[in-house]
């Protein structure tokens, strides 16, 4: 592997559509998080590192899937809301995959966490973001059924 200051931002961008992949999958996902270990975020352009910080957040929600790891969750959490402020800095538009992750993480740690004064908060910004969704894709499945699982 090269080093990050040999890549261009194209090649940077291909790494992390290869890394989304990889971190799908149980037997690939090891290998997607030690690439982007080693990719530097501080010098990637604005629209890669997004995708940095969401495939980050991704891979840390499916390690909470795969082993029942509330740490793994809150640090999904932390790098979506990262990728969220950063995009909203920088100006970068979130795609749908994006939006729904960040909001069903919050609902899910919402639904987990030990502290009670901090489960109506999560829940509450989720369904903040949801009920914007859903204005946004009425017609959206998911973004709908999150909506009604944060009415209760």
């Amino acid at each position: 592997m090269k080093k990050q200051n040999e890549y261009t931002q194209e090649e940077i961008a291909t790494i992390l559509a290869k890394c989304r992949k990889l971190i799908k999958s149980a037997d690939t996902r090891q290998e997607a998080i030690h690439i982007l270990d080693g990719l530097d975020s501080g010098k990637m352009n604005p629209k890669n590192k997004v995708q940095y910080l969401y495939i980050n957040g991704r891979y840390h929600y499916y390690m909470y899937v795969a082993h029942s790891d509330i740490e793994a969750l809150e640090w999904s959490n932390d790098y979506l809301d990262d990728m969220a402020s950063f995009a909203y800095e920088s100006k970068q538009p979130l795609e749908f995959p994006t939006l729904y992750t960040r909001a069903y993480v919050k609902y899910t740690l919402g639904n987990l966490v030990w502290d009670e004064s901090r489960k109506p908060w999560l829940h509450e910004k989720a369904r903040n973001m949801t009920q914007r969704m859903v204005v946004k894709y009425p017609n959206n499945s998911s973004f709908n059924w999150l909506n009604d699982q944060l009415k209760n």
